[in-house]
């Protein structure tokens, strides 16, 4: 495999290669799927990101994705070859920590130094994070350091990218019931971040859930009207262009009134009194 030639390849046209390469189900394909993959991720490809945490997030592990996948040479090589870019560190980190059998024995020292590596590079790398508190947390090859990992686990949490939060909201959503109040708290985070795709995710929880539709009427239409979507009240109440337009309206009318209340107390704050002060004048008697 040319590595040098791929290297040279634009964070886009690595992320379309690396989906032309999923497409097929070989030890070589899947090789060059991740490999263009990881790459695009490291020179910043949103994309790639969206397209690894999801993979991540599936197979837990992207270095374990299929039984029938044995060959871990090319990848190390790769990952060795660009480990200065946070993604190739991360995965090579993990092989590390897991060990390849013939191909890579477990080191857990080196797998630590590259954490910590990734994590001075790129924090939004969060998985770096996490693994690294979990090390510390179990005590695997280092001692065990509760202080540590809660410092880990936290920059983990403070730094994950809409993708996680996405996924975690998704984890939450497929437990029913029991995580949909989480799973919404999460959607809405995921929205707030950008991700557009928790929007839909919301619209759907809320047209297959009649009750809670119903009983949140009023916070899904204010909710939906403040983040500038209330084209989706349609597809959740089946209201009409006309009807979605007076409530936009509406929304828009609370907001102006609440920004001219904010101005008005922020104006009697900023008042101050004037006390007058009167200096006596000495009055000086002329001979």
């Amino acid at each position: 495999m040319d590595f040098t030639q791929i290297i040279q390849l634009s964070g886009d046209a690595l992320y379309n290669k690396a989906l032309t390469f999923k497409q097929g189900q070989d030890d070589n394909s899947l090789t060059n799927y991740y490999i263009h993959l990881v790459m695009a991720c490291n020179y910043g490809n949103e994309l790639a990101k969206e397209e690894f945490y999801d993979d991540y997030y599936e197979r837990l592990s992207i270095t374990n994705n299929i039984a029938t996948l044995q060959d871990y040479t090319e990848r190390i090589k790769f990952f060795e070859l660009t480990k200065e870019y946070p993604y190739s560190a991360f995965l090579l980190g993990e092989m590390y920590e897991q060990g390849r059998g013939q191909y890579l024995q477990q080191d857990y020292k080196k797998a630590k130094e590259l954490y910590e590596y990734v994590i001075s590079k790129d924090l939004k790398c969060t998985y770096a994070s996490w693994r690294l508190a979990l090390m510390y947390d179990l005590g695997k090859g280092v001692d065990q350091n509760p202080k540590l990992a809660k410092k880990y686990y936290k920059l983990s949490m403070d730094n994950k990218s809409p993708y996680e939060v996405y996924r975690c909201a998704c984890n939450a959503y497929s437990n029913g019931n029991t995580g949909l109040q989480s799973a919404i708290k999460q959607f809405e985070e995921a929205v707030a971040m950008g991700y557009e795709k928790a929007v839909d995710k919301l619209v759907e929880i809320y047209k297959s859930v009649r009750h809670l539709k119903e009983r949140k009427k009023k916070y899904v239409i204010d909710y939906f009207i403040g983040i500038n979507r209330p084209e989706k009240l349609k597809d959740i109440y089946g209201y009409d262009d006309f009807a979605v337009y007076v409530m936009k309206q509406n929304g828009q009318l609370k907001k102006e009134a609440a920004d001219l209340d904010l101005g008005l107390m922020m104006k009697s704050l900023m008042t101050v009194p004037i006390n007058v002060v009167t200096v006596p004048v000495n009055t000086v008697a002329t001979n």
